[in-house]
């Protein structure tokens, strides 16, 4: 067809050339919508959109992260719930199991005069404290009962949780200790009082402390050994951050610098480090 002098070639399109070029597009360019039975209408009035039809342009986030949260966040509850869950079952069967004593009620065991709340809660309380703090509450809950005026070496104990009389053993899983430690406390507390306990070596040098002047005769044998035989390092080099370091001579190393230290100590009579105190020094 000619108009104006141009030249426009038309191509006739039949319903036959539509359904064709529909059934290639659902085979390699197919949308999710399409797979679902969404079918693209090629026919004349497939343009225009049917009235009061809104387009919803809204771009739908994708669920992956927010997914893998929310998974991250019921893991962790689901520990925490598993880690609360065996902790009141070991108190439940604790109270059930009772003990042979007949502090309780009526002759009966002290645990039947204890709850399971407050036994919980005061277990818990006492695990997240620190050895020192639960020394200490131990050591308070120790003295208000303890009749250390009588001048005897051995006193007879009787044990008590919040005004109630219990035997040793509940006493014990009450503050969730063991019976090495109470009698520890219980010897701490005839010598010392309601105090913190100090370790023994606390502020007390080992026995194979080295003297200071035996320390620094050895830095000064290194010193005065890379003075005359280190090479310095010639700038920049990868791996040694220290410019200051010096490198040792190929036919020597850290054990023949030693073995030359221990000889000259022995020459004259004096006290040498290990080989390992060398190297670390």
């Amino acid at each position: 067809m000619t108009v104006f002098g141009y030249v426009f070639h038309c191509l006739l399109v039949t319903a036959s050339n539509l359904r064709c070029v529909d059934g290639v597009r659902k085979e390699y360019f197919a949308t999710v919508s399409d797979k679902n039975g969404d079918h693209l209408d090629l026919s004349e009035g497939s343009d225009s959109e049917a009235p009061g039809a809104a387009v919803d342009d809204t771009e739908v986030p994708s669920s992956t992260d927010s997914g893998t949260r929310q998974n991250t966040e019921d893991t962790t509850l689901n520990q925490s719930s598993a880690d609360v869950g065996d902790f009141i079952t070991s108190v439940k069967s604790f109270l059930e199991r009772g003990c042979s004593c007949v502090y309780g009620k009526n002759k009966s065991s002290c645990t039947e005069s204890l709850s399971l709340e407050e036994l919980v809660e005061h277990r818990m309380q006492c695990i997240e404290l620190s050895s020192t703090e639960l020394d200490l509450v131990v050591l308070g809950a120790l003295n208000s009962f303890m009749n250390l005026s009588s001048g005897k070496k051995r006193h007879r104990m009787c044990y008590f949780f919040r005004s109630v009389q219990v035997c040793k053993k509940t006493f014990l899983f009450v503050y969730g200790i063991g019976k090495y430690r109470l009698e520890n406390l219980k010897a701490h507390l005839k010598r010392h009082g309601i105090a913190p306990r100090t370790h023994g070596n606390t502020a007390r040098l080992p026995k194979n402390a080295l003297a200071h002047e035996t320390l620094n005769r050895a830095v000064t044998f290194v010193k005065n050994f890379a003075s005359e035989q280190a090479v310095a390092l010639p700038g920049r080099v990868p791996n040694f951050k220290n410019l200051k370091v010096q490198l040792l001579p190929s036919c020597e190393s850290k054990a023949s610098v030693w073995r030359r230290y221990i000889k000259a100590s022995e020459e004259n009579n004096l006290n040498a480090v290990s080989y390992t105190k060398f190297v670390a020094l």
